[in-house]
């Protein structure tokens, strides 16, 4: 089969397309052919070797944590999925690798595809979703409670907005001048330019999501009302490896998540590093919302496997609104 290799840590240009075996199947696992997987800035940090402490894999390797395709083949153990199956999936950090024509990946893992996605689509929800949702959930009861995203227009912003909006929320989302219309468009209730405007001039939140990690999440702690929550999907390690190296980088960065939970319980709020967790179950209620079109994809390039360089390039620029995909011959 083909696949993309990282045969290095580095820039995009480490990334090859090469032709590989086909994955083992375990007793649990699906083999499913994929037709489109997403790019996700867990890809971009895995590339580079940031997290290769936290998130071991051998050299060379396939990366990939988001696809959607069919399935060809079941282990003995499978027992709600069968051949011909539409389906897509976000595995766990042990055993990833979308990247490629086909992948082996457990049933936990898996959903059936909503009928009215196409297979882009589809592949760009699971992971991003999955890290919304868990986000959301360390408010129990959002209804009628202020949330603040402050990034509204990325992979996970545009999918957080709209399920929010749906548990009764009032969202107030950060955007730029080219990314306002998205971010109105997704049903943010308040737009927060971050460029001429501060969080200052609004009320205080009852939770925040932080997707920028610090400087900008020290400005949350003073905004967050007393019980509420900061819930961040940003550890600091990649940043802090790059600027002083492996071991004291991801020491230091751990070190920053418990003074920022020190800092929360001081204030009376809490606060909760999110890491997406992998669950079939979940995706597939996220299934359903997407086939009622209360979930909408939002997917702004789509790249041939052959060029994924190129996507990680553009992922990396930040100019992104929305998910970019691989297409999978």
């Amino acid at each position: 089969m083909q696949a993309v290799l990282l045969t290095r840590y580095g820039a995009p240009s480490t990334l090859s397309l090469q032709t590989i075996a086909r994955p083992e199947l375990r007793p649990n696992d699906l083999l499913v052919r994929l037709r489109a997987a997403a790019l996700n800035p867990i890809d971009l940090k895995l590339r580079q070797g940031y997290l290769r402490l936290l998130i071991r894999n051998r050299l060379p390797h396939v990366l990939g944590l988001d696809g959607a395709g069919d399935v060809v083949a079941v282990g003995k153990k499978v027992r709600d999925f069968q051949v011909g199956d539409a389906v897509f999936f976000s595995p766990d950090h042990k055993r990833f690798g979308s990247y490629a024509q086909y992948i082996a990946v457990d049933q936990r893992f898996v959903a059936r595809k909503p009928e009215n996605l196409d297979y882009r689509q589809a592949a760009s929800l699971p992971l991003c979703a999955l890290t919304a949702h868990d986000a959301l959930a360390v408010t129990a009861d959002l209804r009628g409670k202020r949330v603040l995203l402050n990034v509204g227009s990325g992979g996970v912003g545009t999918l957080a907005i709209q399920l929010a909006k749906q548990r009764g929320a009032n969202v107030t989302a950060s955007c730029s001048t080219r990314t306002r219309s998205l971010v109105e468009r997704l049903g943010a209730d308040t737009l927060f330019d971050y460029r001429t405007d501060t969080l200052d001039n609004h009320p205080p939140f009852d939770l925040a999501i932080d997707m920028l990690g610090h400087p900008a999440r020290r400005a949350l702690f003073k905004r967050i009302n007393r019980g509420g929550a900061i819930a961040s999907l940003v550890s600091g390690v990649p940043e802090a490896v790059e600027r002083t190296g492996l071991y004291r980088g991801t020491l230091s960065a751990i070190a920053g998540l418990v003074a920022d939970w020190w800092r929360a319980r001081r204030r009376g709020i809490r606060f909760h590093n999110v890491v997406r967790k992998a669950d079939g179950r979940t995706l597939a209620k996220i299934a359903e919302l997407a086939a009622r079109e209360q979930l909408k994809p939002v997917i702004d390039r789509v790249f041939p496997l052959a060029e994924v360089a190129e996507a990680h390039a553009y992922l990396q620029s930040g100019r992104a609104q929305g998910k970019v995909l691989l297409e999978i011959p």
